[in-house]
């Protein structure tokens, strides 16, 4: 495994960073009835759990919410925690897949990207197992659909999350990258505003950058559940927002070529919020 730290130095970072270190001072906006009492701040965690379907809502392909309610007093006097993201696709990059030459994928009657699923091959159900995430599934397509990769990273999606308010502590992984003969190469980035440290599994290479991706060292079509082929991610500093960026590195040129859709997957996410506690 390989640790990397990834910072960020921007001045409007320095500047969100002393503002959390700053002591405290008493504030003039209302406070919840349960601090008067409560003087201790720290930050508590909860989990983004995809197990809890109904907590999330996909409004579209492309587009989607998770609510998380907040237990006990938050210093924002938030009950609720938004998760909202935002996908933008590049190039030829498309959703989902369509006109598949693989048995799993030839009778998909939906697009599956931004479902909850336990990464199993069967379009059209959602395992009720555990062990769900979140998937970017894509395909490149341009317009002929079958597998049209270029293997350039002008095709890609960007998978953007943005928190209703600033979170004190977050982590999660990154599930599934890997790669198949005549098919895909995973390649994922990840980049924020704040600062983070990530943990990439034994058989991954690379550093999560747009130079240097993460990425499968062989072929290997391997399990969402093998942490071996997923990157443990996590903020320390104060996180509002990330973005996962993804895309297919293999260049089809083969008659042997296969559909080129490609997937990942984000599991539950562990965020830190800001509460009084007793």
């Amino acid at each position: 495994m390989s640790n990397r730290t990834h910072t960020a130095t921007s001045r409007r970072t320095l500047v969100q960073g002393a503002a959390w270190s700053a002591p405290a001072v008493a504030l003039s906006t209302a406070v919840p009835a349960v601090a008067a009492s409560c003087t201790t701040v720290r930050c508590v965690t909860q989990v983004i759990d995809w197990d809890l379907r109904a907590n999330w809502v996909r409004t579209s392909n492309t587009t989607g919410v998770y609510t998380l309610p907040l237990t006990g007093s938050t210093v924002s006097g938030a009950t609720t925690l938004s998760a909202n993201v935002v996908q933008t696709m590049s190039g030829i990059m498309r959703t989902g897949v369509r006109g598949s030459t693989e048995p799993q994928w030839s009778r998909q009657s939906f697009n599956e990207n931004l479902t909850i699923t336990n990464g199993d091959h069967d379009p059209g159900v959602v395992s009720t197992s555990t062990g769900n995430g979140l998937q970017i599934h894509q395909q490149p397509d341009n317009g002929t659909g079958v597998n049209a990769s270029t293997g350039s990273r002008n095709d890609r999606s960007a998978t953007t999350f943005t928190f209703s308010e600033p979170l004190c502590s977050l982590s999660f992984r990154i599930r599934d990258i890997d790669a198949k003969a005549d098919d895909f190469v995973d390649k994922v980035e990840l980049s924020s505003p704040a600062a983070f440290t990530t943990t990439r599994g034994a058989s991954l290479r690379g550093t999560g950058t747009p130079i240097d991706p993460w990425t499968q060292t062989r072929y290997a079509d391997v399990s969402p559940k093998d942490d071996a082929s997923s990157v443990l991610v996590n903020f320390a500093v104060p996180v509002q927002t990330f973005t996962v960026t993804y895309w297919n590195s293999l260049r089809v040129n083969t008659a042997n070529r296969l559909d080129g859709d490609q997937r990942i997957f984000l599991g539950d996410l562990t965020v830190g919020i800001r509460k009084y506690v007793c």
